[in-house]
């Protein structure tokens, strides 16, 4: 009512969402549409990705497309980002890893560190890129050295792993425990790990520790 018009959006991804409030699909699309009738960038990009799902709204991919590539011709990295997850994931818009990994690149061009995560796991999972542990690697650093709590986890994994690396267990639990500070899912990925035993020296405790620690 102030005219902060972004309000619209988070108003709209409560809905979508469902975790604070109860899911509402047409409240959702609702709060996109008003967002991007007032000209808010990630306003028409959620719009477009409630389009693309059909998410409060009969299903049309073109004009979902359409809304979200119009911000990403401003140069805008939150938009390219959206259209490299549309083409990595699949579903209503078929998987073109050479296109998705094309506007993740634009998007870290952008200034978007966020992609480098995205990037490192298509490398490193190899289903719609070819896999290269290496440029995974390089790639997980980026990000992690940018301050990136997925990054750190990603890496840490590679280490851990050693994939694109010489492999160092205690480094990569290290950066994973460092990045617990920021994101709360790196207690499972710990928890995980030190339950598991295959490839860190089990510790029972240690892991139901991380894993408690997850759920707080």
């Amino acid at each position: 009512d102030a005219g902060n018009t972004g309000v619209l959006t988070r108003i709209g991804e409560l809905y979508r969402d469902g975790t604070v409030v109860a899911a509402d699909p047409q409240k959702a699309f609702d709060a996109f549409q008003r967002a991007a009738d007032t000209g808010n960038a990630w306003g028409k990009i959620r719009l477009g990705e409630a389009y693309i799902k059909g998410m409060g709204v009969a299903a049309d991919v073109s004009k979902g497309l359409s809304l979200i590539e119009e911000v990403a011709a401003n140069g805008n990295g939150g938009a390219l980002q959206a259209l490299g997850d549309v083409y990595s994931r699949g579903g209503p818009v078929a998987i073109d890893g050479e296109k998705a990994l094309s506007y993740y690149q634009r998007a870290l061009d952008a200034g978007n560190t966020g992609v480098l995560t995205r990037i490192g796991e298509l490398y490193r999972d190899g289903t719609v890129i070819a896999a290269d542990p290496q440029k995974a690697f390089d790639a997980f650093k980026r990000a992690a050295d940018a301050g990136n709590p997925t990054g750190k986890i990603r890496l840490g994994e590679a280490y851990i792993k050693g994939k694109g690396v010489s492999k160092d267990a205690n480094h990569g639990l290290a950066l994973i425990e460092e990045a617990t500070a920021q994101n709360n899912s790196a207690y499972y990925t710990l928890g995980d790990f030190l339950s598991r035993g295959d490839f860190v020296q089990a510790d029972a405790d240690a892991g139901i520790r991380a894993f408690l620690a997850a759920g707080e």
